[in-house]
């Protein structure tokens, strides 16, 4: 099993509590491909330049188990929703 750290900024309209936040994690990553293991929302943060005219965001930090996870499937989960700004995925060594 694999260690994945995943970073979502999300529009600053939506908020957040941390049982949402897990439940929108396990929506994006998809169902049964990986195991949530914690999940920290920093809350409300300026972004460091502007994206799509929006100059801050809420950012979710999330650790998830994998055997594998694709990052080119994520990109597309994270293109068709439109809450998501920005993603990024890295493995944990």
């Amino acid at each position: 099993m694999r260690t994945y750290e995943l970073m979502l900024i999300v529009r600053p309209e939506v908020s957040f509590t941390e049982k949402s936040a897990e439940e929108m994690i396990h929506t994006f990553v998809g169902a049964g491909e990986a195991r949530v293991t914690s999940v920290t929302v920093w809350g409300k943060r300026p972004l460091a330049y502007p994206i799509n005219k929006l100059t801050e965001g809420f950012y979710v930090v999330a650790t998830l188990t994998s055997p594998a996870l694709r990052s080119s499937d994520l990109e597309a989960r994270a293109a068709s929703d439109t809450n998501i700004v920005r993603f990024l995925l890295t493995l944990k060594a």
